[in-house]
């Protein structure tokens, strides 16, 4: 029994696989970069306002920190 490996297939899979990742790469840093944006704003006052960045920055940060 043989098996036929066609190395072009997987070569290219691979470059397409490295793009989608560069892709998605590129989103969570726009993802995270709005994020902070949003955590540094200085209009958003109050204890619930404090509650929200909080959560934000250690919830969805964290998260996509641990993604990337």
């Amino acid at each position: 029994m043989s098996y036929l490996i066609k190395y072009d297939d997987i070569t290219n899979f691979s470059g397409y696989a490295g793009q989608k990742l560069n892709t998605y790469q590129e989103q969570l840093t726009l993802i995270q970069d709005s994020l902070q944006g949003i955590v540094g704003l200085d209009q958003l006052k109050g204890s619930a306002a404090d509650s929200i960045k909080n959560y934000l920055n250690e919830v969805h940060s964290s998260l996509i920190a641990s993604i990337q």
